[in-house]
């Protein structure tokens, strides 16, 4: 039987206080859609805000597009940066397709070679955390507790990159993919 203790959870659907995942195209503005924006409920997932926080946000924050033309798809008070709460956060397929080939490296250099320089950067930016660099010095052997979280971090990586591509396999009429914070 797995060991489901330590596992970092992707909730299909819609959970408060999570952030929530799903496909979405522009569509007309009209009276009862103001932002223009078609949501594909039916792919939505969701995940703890600390998950995202600790485990994605570096990736998100490093492929978000402050070019994109929101429109009315964000008030005008959001900066020109990744938005935490309850705002539209869009990304291309394509651009979550490069994003997803990165964390999927990660996952498995987290698995099989986690003091290689290519993780640096994500570790560096995960702040305080059980697996910053400062916490796992690259001489000494990693303790069973941080073997396990790796191991929770590596195989939640794996699982969303696979439910993510299978997202945008099923929403393939959609052209888009929004991260909203809870």
């Amino acid at each position: 039987m797995e060991n489901t203790t330590n596992r970092i959870h992707i909730i299909e659907g819609h959970r408060g206080g999570c952030f929530q995942i799903f496909p979405i195209r522009h569509t007309a503005v009209t009276e009862e859609n103001w932002n223009g924006i078609e949501k594909c409920i039916e792919e939505e997932i969701s995940i703890d805000e600390e998950e995202v926080f600790y485990h994605l946000y570096y990736f998100l924050n490093k492929y978000f597009d402050k070019d994109y033309p929101y429109a009315g798809a964000r008030p005008p008070y959001c900066e020109d940066e990744f938005e935490w709460s309850m705002e539209y956060n869009i990304y291309a397929y394509e651009t979550i397709k490069k994003m997803l080939s990165e964390i999927e490296e990660c996952a498995h250099l987290l698995r099989t070679d986690f003091h290689n320089p290519k993780l640096d950067a994500l570790k560096n930016k995960v702040c305080d955390h059980p697996f910053a660099p400062e916490n796992i010095p690259g001489d000494q052997q990693i303790p069973a507790k941080k073997q396990e979280l790796i191991a929770a971090v590596s195989d939640f990586y794996e699982r969303f990159v696979n439910r993510m591509q299978h997202m945008m396999e099923n929403a393939s009429e959609y052209e888009l993919i929004s991260f909203m914070g809870p």
